[in-house]
């Protein structure tokens, strides 16, 4: 419904401003750098010696409590800093890259919206420590419920804004519902968990050490996660720059498809990412060989049938000669990109399984990655269009990818065998 009311209330110039309005608030990941996921992943390992009680607190090991509670003052300094960066960066890096594009612009409202979407997303990232800390506490379920609320209200809000002929003015709206929705319900239900762990007073060994503790996971994460806005969301600007906002909108909405098939198959695996970090950490590895490969088969079922259906969709739409057809990419290259995500959500889960022990295997195979689809986005992406993306990204992922990341895979169940089992 959302990428109809794109179609229908933007024009094609103005979609391509849309969705390289999102390619260029992924630069948040430089400011973010991999700390949400690192949180989740301590958060898990010490939730093995911590339970919720009925009145929605945390007790148990003192120890766990304290650095459980050492992590989550660290987070928010730290994501009160990226904030303020980030919003000052990137506001003022995209006012310089829309007004220096002018190709097909002429006549566009893009600057007050654009500002505005930046300030929402960076007051946003506040509550990305409290939502790893949450998940890794086992409260996987909770945030995925609050999360699809917050969809469904964002989703209608935008509806709406469109409707009423809002135009780029509705983007900024689409950005506060976690602040409206979000803050206020986390902060109500965890209120009490939240101030025990920010009042926990920890020292020594009962804290957390960004030095010694979180950076070595975290630079890797981060490297590998920034190459991944190369990988994913580099192509777009680009586009937008070399073959005008209407080619960057194509690729802009037939991407968002494909990530929306990928992040739907892809939440059977996401929501057990704390759940493999406990089992390891409780040396539960039978149980965690059963429950991955239950996963798994789930998460790659579910892509193979939405992206199915979604060409199925494709194809009859262009077969009743439907306008919004013309929105997306050709055919061909939307089968393409389908395949290429039924590699991703293979890569995904495997390496959501490798993350859980808090180590970072696939940082090279990350860095190789990024390095090969910048290469071809800023060379092929520029004279061939999509279809220089779109190939070079695929065969990166079958040859390179996948082979790597199984070899990674085997390795990990070999040596979970040599460990003692509880």
């Amino acid at each position: 419904m959302g990428i109809y009311c794109v179609a229908r209330f933007l024009s094609p110039v103005e979609q391509g401003y849309y969705y390289t309005f999102s390619s260029i608030l992924g630069l948040n990941i430089f400011f973010e750098l991999g700390l949400g996921f690192v949180i989740m992943q301590f958060a898990s390992h010490e939730k093995a010696g911590l339970e919720w009680t009925e009145e929605g607190d945390l007790m148990g090991n003192e120890r766990n409590l304290k650095r459980l509670g050492s992590l989550l003052r660290f987070a928010v300094r730290w994501y009160g800093i990226a904030a303020t960066i980030s919003l000052i960066g990137i506001s003022l890096g995209g006012c310089w890259f829309f007004r220096t594009s002018h190709h097909d612009g002429a006549g566009v409202q893009w600057m007050i919206p654009w500002l505005f979407v930046c300030l929402a997303s960076s007051i946003s990232f506040f509550l990305a420590p409290i939502y790893g800390i949450l998940e890794g506490c086992g409260k996987i379920a909770e945030m995925n419920g609050l999360f699809a609320k917050q969809a469904i209200l964002s989703s209608i809000v935008f509806w709406i804004a469109l409707f009423g002929g809002l135009k780029l003015f509705a983007v900024p709206l689409l950005a506060m519902i976690p602040l409206v929705v979000a803050g206020p319900i986390i902060f109500s239900k965890y209120f009490k968990a939240l101030l025990t762990l920010w009042r926990v007073s920890a020292g020594g060994e009962e804290t957390i050490s960004w030095k010694q503790e979180i950076l070595p996971l975290q630079w890797k994460i981060s490297l590998s996660w920034a190459s991944g806005y190369f990988i994913f969301q580099l192509a777009a600007p680009v586009l937008f720059r070399t073959q005008g906002a209407v080619v960057a909108g194509q690729y802009g909405m037939s991407l968002k498809m494909i990530e929306s098939i990928q992040s739907l198959s892809q939440a059977w695996m996401a929501t057990k990412a704390a759940t493999f970090g406990t089992l390891i950490a409780k040396k539960e590895f039978v149980n965690l060989k059963r429950l991955f490969r239950k996963t798994l088969f789930s998460s790659v079922g579910a892509n193979i049938l939405f992206s199915s259906g979604f060409l199925g969709l494709i194809v009859g739409l262009h077969l009743m000669k439907f306008p919004i057809a013309a929105r997306f990419l050709p055919t061909s290259l939307l089968t393409l990109m389908c395949l290429n995500a039924f590699l991703n959500c293979v890569i995904f889960s495997i390496a959501c399984l490798l993350r859980a022990e808090k180590r970072e295997p696939l940082f090279g195979l990350s860095i190789a990655a990024a390095i090969l689809n910048t290469v071809a986005v800023m060379t092929l992406g520029i004279h061939f269009g999509p279809i220089g993306i779109i190939v070079p990204l695929l065969a990166v992922n079958f040859f390179l990818a996948l082979p790597v990341l199984f070899y990674f895979w085997k390795d990990f169940w070999r040596r979970s065998v040599q460990i003692p089992q509880n």
